[in-house]
């Protein structure tokens, strides 16, 4: 297992709005380029009681969580004793979501993860055919897989979930280079990315000039992006790290529709860490916001 960051706040600003964007505009080819194990053995720990935990227990009691996608993938996790036995990576929420509705196309560089995700499918009856795993960087492979179906872009989703959302892959495109390809060409595009105070603004510099160099607009490519983040992010005295201080989904050619459900689950989201407290005594509370592109 390649990812030890499951289930945390980072998973939930990531998987939440995904379930909610698969569920709505139901791509035929969902494809990953940094994929992970399709499901976790969860177990205890601060981190992930802040993250995926507090979110099980709290989010029935607002409206939207209470029926989004997200939470009810979260519920078919449960044990006999209705407590969450695995946590669903990425892989497994696309898979239960779409079914024998759409073929796959996973990446990972760890051998363990992908095998993960095979067992999985079997599990689910998902055809052997139509889930495809490459023991290889995604940002190469997603490029190549998705340039043979680009007449088909508007039913490809391609989800980008970079450890290092900059570094360059053998065809010298990074994360934020393959999201303009993809949205060019019509592809659904969600890039997840995390940070911290210091990196937010160097990771945006970036985003912002090559989204003006790749000539990726609002109006034409339906740009919208989600940030959430622990509002004691700059406090010079916090002293813990629950995963991401901060992280982000952009998205591309998405409705409408399916925009405004992503905001309106962030906004609630929110109120699940409204009282949260860390370990340490301080405060867990987190904001929500829209970034103008």
């Amino acid at each position: 297992m390649a990812n030890r960051h499951y289930a945390e706040i980072g998973d939930l600003w990531k998987h939440l709005p995904l379930a909610e964007i698969l569920s709505l505009e139901q791509p035929r080819l969902y494809c990953e380029t940094h994929a992970g194990s399709a499901q976790y053995k969860l177990t205890h720990s601060w981190e992930r009681d802040y993250g995926v935990f507090q979110f099980f227990a709290e989010a029935k009691k607002f409206p939207a969580l209470q029926v989004s996608q997200y939470l009810n993938v979260l519920r078919t996790c449960q044990g006999e004793d209705k407590n969450l036995s695995i946590y669903p990576g990425s892989p497994q929420i696309a898979m239960l979501l779409r079914g024998n509705e759409a073929n796959y196309a996973f990446c990972d560089l760890d051998g363990e993860s992908l095998d993960n995700i095979t067992n999985v499918a079997q599990k689910l009856q998902i055809p052997a055919p139509a889930v495809k795993c490459f023991q290889a960087d995604g940002i190469d492979v997603i490029a190549q897989f998705v340039s043979q179906s680009h007449e088909h872009a508007s039913e490809i989703f391609v989800h980008i979930d970079p450890y290092r959302p900059l570094e360059r892959a053998r065809n010298n495109l990074n994360s934020i280079d393959l999201f303009c390809e993809l949205s060019k060409i019509g592809v659904k595009t969600i890039l997840w990315y995390g940070y911290d105070a210091q990196e937010r603004e160097s990771l945006w510099k970036v985003i912002n000039k090559t989204l003006i160099c790749k000539e990726i607009k609002v109006s034409t490519q339906n740009l919208w992006c989600g940030e959430i983040y622990i509002l004691e992010m700059n406090n010079p005295n916090f002293s813990l790290n629950p995963g991401v201080m901060g992280c982000g989904v952009l998205c591309s050619n998405l409705s409408p529709k399916t925009v405004a459900a992503c905001i309106k689950l962030g906004e609630e989201l929110v109120y699940v860490y409204e009282n949260s407290v860390f370990p340490n005594g301080q405060s867990g509370a987190i904001s929500c916001r829209s970034i103008s592109l």
